[in-house]
Order: C-alpha cells, then sequence, then structure tokens
C-alpha cells in the first residue's frame, strides 16, 4: 500500500460534527481500504499530544495549537479581519516554529503522496516544489471565493488576498485537484487558469445505512436545519429567526448545531434552538422532522446537510446555494425557493402530503446511488495509484545565510548562478535567518530557499562574542551551532534524503554532514577561508580558538568533497593543503559572475564635470580597509566625487569623511545600476582578501574603466592597460588622476572590459561550464 500523508487546519474528530469534519472523516476512512494513511492535524490548545488509531491503514496525529495561535486569532481579532479566521490562523503559524513542523518533518520521510484538504496548511509543507513526491489539493471550496463572501471586516482584504495567493500556488503545482462540484472545477480554471486535465470531481458524500426509519405523519409541522457556526450557516439561521418563524407561524422550527450559538437568547415560540447534538440525537432528529430546509444565500462547494437531508428520507426545501454542485432537479429531487418565496414555498408544498414524499423518495434514491462515500472512494483510488513520482535531478546548497535578497558578493554569487543553473536542476538552499520565522522563497523557477531562524543559544552566542572584537564571526559561530538545532536537522535529513548532490557553499555547514555518506558533495568554496581569517580575525582574543574551528569546517567540507569549485585560481593552492597524497581532487574555477544587461554607450568627450568615482563592497574587513584607504589616501589629492556603496558604510557612518566622499549605504538593484551608470571610474583598492570580488564583474559589465589591486583583480584572467589599471595600492592616486585626464585610455579600459565580461562572467555560460562539470563527475554524462 502506498503511504499518504494529509494535512488539514482541524481534526478529525468522530462522530464528525460538521460537514467539514465528514469529509475529513469519512473519505479517508474509505480511502484508507486502498492506501495507508496518516492524517496530521492540529487540535485545540492544552490538550495533550495524541495518535488517533482508526484503523490499522488510518491513523492520525493531533497537534496541539500554541501561544502563537492564540496571539495570531488576538491579532486578526483586533484588526477586524472577519468572525471565523481559524484557518487564517493555522496558515500564519507556518511562519514560527512549532509543533506541528516537527510531525509534519518526521511524517515526511515515509510519505508516498502528500494530500492538502485546504491550502491553510501549505506553508506547513516546506518541501512543497522542491521533491518529487506528487501532492494532490482535495479542496472542500474554492477557499478564496469564500472568504470574500464570508470576511467583512474592514482589514479583511489582506488576508483573503494572502490565503488567495496560497491556493494559486496549491491549485497551479498540485498533480492533481479534487473539486466538489463542476461550478467548483469551472471556478478554479477561471481563477487560476489551469489545464482541467488534472482536476477530478469528488463531491461530498453520505454513509446512506445511517439514517433511522421514518415513521408515518398524521401532519406536517416541523421544519428542521442543521449546521456549524460556518458564516452562510449563521446568516441561514437568521433568516429562519426573524422571517420565516414569523411568516410560518404554524410549523415549529428546530435547528440545530453551533450556528445556534447567536441566537439562545430568542424566544419564538415556535422555534427551537438545540445547539450542538450528539450523533444519536442527530439521527432521531433526522427521523423525527418532517421537512428539512436550507435556505443558504451564500457558501462555495457543496453541503454536506443537503446530502444527509435527502439520503434520510426528508423533502427538502432549498435555494440554489443550497444545492450548488448536486445536479439536483428542482421538482424531482427537492423544491427550490429563494429568499423572497421561501415562506410561501414551504407552505403550499406542506399541504401536498403525497407530493413530499414522492419527491423525498426520489432524491433519496439519487444521493444515495451517487454519493455514497465508498463509491467515491472508488472512483478516485486508481487515480491516485496512477500518480508518479516527479524526478528532476536535485542539487541541495548548505550555506550560512540567505541569497534571496542579495547585498553581498557571495549572496549575489549564490542567487545569479543557481538561477540560471534552475533551468535544469531542481535546487534547494537550507541556510539560517535573522528574524524568528521560518522563511521559504522561490528565488527562481526551480530553485527554492528554506531559511530556519537561529536558536536562542546560538543568538546568544554571537551577542557574547560580538562584543568581544569589531569582526562579525557570524559564520564561525553557525558552523558549531548548526549541529544543535532541531529544526535545521530535521529539514535537512528530509533534504537529503530526496536530494541528487549536496553543494557545500562556503564549509560553515559542513558539520551537518559529518555523519552522511550515502549522497555525492561538492564543495564550492568563494575563499581559502583559513587564509581569510587569519588575516582579519588575527587581533582578537579568541583567535586560536575561532581558527581550529575553521579549519575543522573547511578540512571537512575538502574531504566530503568528490571535488571542488574555486573562484579563483589563486586559492587552489590553499585548498590543496587539506587534501592527503592519496586523495588528491580536482579543484575547479569558476569565475565570480554578472548579470549582462544592455547599457547605453558612454560618451568619454566631457573634459569639465568633476569625476564620479564610485566603490561598492559589504561590511567585510577588506572592504572597510579598501573605504578606509579612499578616505584617507585618495580622496583628498584627487579632485573627483567619491562615492561608496553597500554595507561598507556602517563603519564609518561616524567618523569624519572628506566633503568630496558620499556614504550611499546598501541600495536596492535599480538604484544601484543608476549609481554605476552615472559614474565615470569605479576603483578596487583591495589589500587584503580571497577568492575573487563580484564587485569587479559588476564594473566591467557597466562599462566602468577600473582601478584595481593585484588582490583586487585575483580571480579575473585581466591584463593591465587593456581590461583595467592594475596597480600596487600606493600607486592608486597617481593612477587615479592620470586616467581622470585620459579619455581615450578610459574608453578602451571600459569596452574591453565589457566585452571580457560578455564572453567570460556571464552568469548563464559559467552555469554552463557547472553543469558540465556535475553532469561528468556525478552523474558520469558528456553534456556535450
Amino acid at each position: 500500500m502506498r503511504n499518504i500523508l494529509v494535512l488539514n487546519f482541524f481534526p478529525a474528530f468522530t462522530p464528525p460534527k460538521s460537514g467539514g469534519e465528514q469529509r475529513y472523516f469519512y473519505f479517508y476512512e474509505e480511502l484508507s481500504k486502498f492506501f495507508d494513511i496518516t492524517l496530521l492535524s492540529p487540535t485545540h490548545q492544552h490538550t495533550p499530544f495524541e495518535v488517533v488509531n482508526h484503523s490499522e491503514t488510518l491513523r492520525e496525529f493531533r497537534v496541539p495549537k500554541e501561544a502563537i495561535h492564540t496571539q495570531l486569532h488576538l491579532k486578526l481579532n483586533k484588526e477586524n479581519v472577519g468572525a471565523e479566521v481559524s484557518g487564517i490562523v493555522n496558515g500564519l503559524s507556518a511562519k514560527f516554529p512549532n509543533e506541528y513542523h516537527t510531525a509534519y518533518n518526521e511524517l515526511y520521510k515515509n510519505a508516498e503522496i502528500i494530500i492538502h484538504d485546504s491550502p491553510y496548511m501549505l506553508e506547513y509543507d516546506l518541501f512543497f516544489g522542491m521533491d518529487h513526491k506528487p501532492r494532490i489539493y482535495n479542496s472542500y471550496n474554492h477557499e478564496a471565493l469564500l472568504l470574500k463572501q464570508t470576511l467583512t471586516g474592514t482589514n479583511a482584504n489582506q488576508f483573503i488576498h494572502y490565503i488567495e495567493n496560497m491556493e494559486r500556488t496549491l491549485v497551479k503545482n498540485s498533480d492533481l485537484i479534487f473539486v466538489t462540484s463542476l461550478d467548483e472545477k469551472k471556478s478554479f480554471i477561471s481563477s487560476y487558469q489551469i489545464n482541467e486535465d488534472k482536476i477530478l470531481l469528488v463531491p461530498n458524500g453520505i454513509h446512506p445505512n445511517q439514517w433511522a426509519p421514518r415513521g408515518n405523519r398524521e401532519e406536517s409541522t416541523t421544519a428542521f436545519f442543521i449546521g456549524s457556526a460556518h458564516p452562510p450557516n449563521i446568516e441561514a439561521v437568521d433568516y429562519i429567526v426573524h422571517h420565516l418563524a414569523d411568516q410560518c407561524e404554524n410549523i415549529n422550527f428546530i435547528v440545530a448545531g453551533k450556528c445556534t450559538e447567536s441566537f439562545q437568547h430568542i424566544k419564538k415560540s415556535n422555534v427551537k434552538m438545540l445547539g450542538l447534538v450528539d450523533e444519536e440525537t442527530k439521527f432521531e432528529l433526522f427521523s423525527m422532522a418532517d421537512i428539512a430546509i436550507n435556505p443558504m444565500f451564500h457558501g462555495a462547494g457543496t453541503n454536506l446537510k443537503t446530502l444527509e437531508y435527502l439520503s434520510a428520507g426528508l423533502p427538502l426545501i432549498s435555494t440554489d446555494i443550497g444545492v450548488r454542485g448536486l445536479e439536483l432537479i428542482d421538482g424531482v429531487h427537492y423544491y427550490g425557493a429563494n429568499k423572497e418565496n421561501f415562506a410561501m414555498i414551504m407552505l403550499n408544498r406542506l399541504k401536498n402530503k403525497k407530493g413530499l414524499k414522492t419527491i423525498a423518495k426520489s432524491g433519496q434514491k439519487y444521493i444515495n446511488s451517487q454519493y455514497s462515500w465508498e463509491s467515491i472512494a472508488l472512483r478516485v483510488k486508481d487515480t491516485i495509484k496512477k500518480l508518479e513520482s516527479n524526478k528532476v535531478q536535485t542539487l541541495y546548497l548548505l550555506n550560512d545565510f540567505e541569497a534571496s535578497n542579495p547585498n553581498s558578493g557571495g549572496a549575489i554569487r549564490i542567487n545569479h548562478l543557481y538561477s540560471a543553473l534552475a533551468k535544469k536542476y531542481r535546487i534547494c538552499l537550507l541556510c539560517f535567518n535573522h528574524s524568528n520565522q521560518i522563511n521559504k522563497v522561490q528565488i527562481a523557477e526551480g530553485f527554492f530557499q528554506v531559511s530556519v531562524p537561529k536558536s536562542h543559544e546560538h543568538k546568544v552566542e554571537e551577542f557574547i562574542l560580538h562584543h568581544q572584537h569589531p569582526v562579525s564571526l557570524a559564520d564561525i559561530i553557525s558552523s558549531y551551532m548548526c549541529i544543535s538545532n532541531n529544526l535545521l536537522k530535521l529539514i535537512h535529513q528530509n533534504l537529503y534524503d530526496v536530494t541528487d548532490v549536496v553543494i557545500l557553499v562556503h564549509p560553515y555547514m559542513a558539520l551537518i554532514l559529518e555523519n552522511s555518506n550515502e549522497k555525492p558533495v561538492i564543495y564550492e568554496s568563494f575563499n581559502a577561508e583559513m587564509e581569510l581569517k587569519k588575516t582579519i580575525l588575527k587581533n582578537h582574543p579568541k583567535f586560536d580558538l575561532l581558527i581550529k574551528q575553521v579549519m575543522k569546517v573547511e578540512e571537512l567540507a575538502c574531504e566530503k568533497s568528490q571535488f571542488m569549485i574555486s573562484v579563483s585560481d589563486c586559492d587552489h593552492q590553499y585548498l590543496r593543503k587539506y587534501f592527503k597524497e592519496e586523495e588528491i581532487k580536482d579543484i575547479i574555477t569558476i569565475n565570480n559572475g554578472v548579470q549582462i544587461r544592455e547599457t547605453s554607450k558612454y560618451n568619454f568627450t566631457d573634459k569639465t564635470k568633476i569625476p564620479n568615482i564610485l566603490f561598492i563592497g559589504s561590511g567585510h574587513p577588506p572592504n572597510n580597509e579598501a573605504v578606509h584607504f579612499i578616505i584617507e589616501k585618495i580622496a583628498p589629492f584627487v579632485k573627483a566625487n567619491f562615492i561608496i556603496v553597500g554595507s561598507v558604510c556602517h563603519a564609518f557612518a561616524h567618523k569624519k569623511i572628506g566633503p568630496n566622499i558620499k556614504l550611499m549605504g546598501e541600495i536596492d538593484h535599480h538604484n544601484k545600476i543608476s549609481l554605476m551608470e552615472n559614474a565615470d571610474i569605479a576603483l578596487n583598492p583591495m589589500i587584503n582578501g580571497s577568492g575573487s570580488n563580484v564587485k569587479m564583474a559588476d564594473y566591467f559589465a557597466n562599462r566602468l574603466p577600473t582601478i584595481t589591486t593585484p588582490v583586487g583583480a585575483r580571480g579575473y584572467n585581466i591584463k593591465n592597460g587593456k581590461h583595467a589599471i592594475i596597480c600596487n595600492i600606493n600607486e592608486f592616486s597617481s593612477e587615479l588622476n592620470g586616467l581622470i585626464k585620459d579619455l581615450k585610455l578610459q574608453e578602451t579600459l571600459a569596452k574591453n572590459a565589457f566585452h571580457y565580461a560578455v564572453q567570460e562572467l556571464d552568469w548563464e555560460r559559467l552555469a554552463e561550464k557547472f553543469d558540465s562539470e556535475i553532469q561528468k563527475r556525478i552523474f558520469n554524462n558528456n553534456p556535450h
């Protein structure tokens, strides 16, 4: 039997009391005759976690809600979103680590198919879109449309859009969609532009044999309605109380279910509010009533109460909304009515007892033949069995920081290189973030990032160490704290199991792979980390301890790798120090690159304006040194405007700088491009560093004549005087003054650098090279 995991936002209590609970329990009860099914449900807060074994092949894990659910409920109530927001609360809670995440990750391992019974739990399904396991959306309603009808609060729209986006993602990316009616099918196709071939009609159903026999009636005076606390049901009860009861004084109205909670104060002689009733009382009420009514005016999906009324042999009077999706015929299976004529129709039909019996019998026969849960399960089992895994070669990246909104060279490389590779592979990046939430981001088509919050202990460790020395130790701290983060480890194990190749981007997550040897590993080295850290941490009070940790993880990364990627030939000699003689491995250089875009041809003939000189850098210590050099040794001696961009500016925000220096800080991509288009010359006065500078590729791609040190030029096969001015740090001022005056040289450098970027540094070309190495060395394929 194939294993199925089902995610829902409420429990499958038995006996089920609402329409949603009935579909949740009875559908899977029947389907479990053909599959091994596990239901994963949140349940009431302050109740114990439990596993309910409904049968040998149907079990339910009930996970208590937590404090975050209460906080979110209070928040939505305060924001006046609407009356029924439990689904939205469950959706929002997925951002915050809780025990439902733990249960999901543990149950995920054995699941072969995953079913969503609503869009609300989609963000708990962390691997949706990232793995090969088929997904099914077993929809109860077109949820977004239903919310538009039922959420009437002043701030409802933002949450309607939130759920609508989740439902769109679920509908468009599921392998199979179950709908309760043909109207729902049309609605999904119209709203989300999906192929109707993957939509299957799976209506709500009933158990025909559960009803007690109905006795003969002398008089027909009792009308029955039952419903959950669903807003359309509450609206129907309000209509019964304030309209039907007054117009039909000789009819006794019996109303049951949670929909009555707001009406218990009503005192009318012909209205009886029973509240929530048990299963035995419910069956008794169905056998005693003379007619069933369903004055529904809003809603989506199909009404289970309608199925039950008819299956029990009750003559039904209903609006079109009340019988939607069931293909019932007015006058054959039920009597139709609307808001204006409901009372009149009811009074008239009650006069014809023979007609009531005939229509009840016809409706019962139709429903029991078409809508039993057993027959519904039989109709879908073969389609589910035919679902196949969506197997695509998968690369799993481990890194210590996010790459979804890149503002540093490393993040830019990860974002763009793997976005290009995602055109062929499915790519998953697991990393830390700085928030208290779990974040899943689709960086590009086929490229997902999952980032988890650092633990409290992790944050405390950072706080303590960062107050001992100004240089950030975030990467080194992550290198040993990653193995004590339980959520990270659970997610890692599941990603590891469904992937083909693991890529260690930087060595700082290597320890999480220490005991794993089943999958091939590639180490992508951005720097010779030991050499770099020895330089930037040389005055740290815990230097020896920190360097020992860096050595440990970099050595492990090299040891685990099948081959390595470097961004610069210069780093190879340092990385090879970790190899044993019998384990010499290949190191392939794949440069840092750039997105090539069409840029205007610059005018190098304006000799009158003061030039704009640009430097871009993150808050990396070598960049700090470079900016300090610009401020102290270049700007005072050159007639130009110096523009510094990036997080490197933070270190100089409160320091005295010259009038011709402007610190721009971190800016978005659009403004960064605008600055480069308005700059005349770019600088890269790097004194220390490893790997290669992404900023150089940016300068070249934007036709900026560039002056750099040999350290700043490392990793690029460029020549002095052709692609850039490459000079020692103490020659920068004179070379810059000379270049400002030599417009012809500016134009030559700009043209040659741009041509070099197009030929050698385009991310698409670099991705092709990386792909070639992966196919040849991991999959034993020659892509050419």
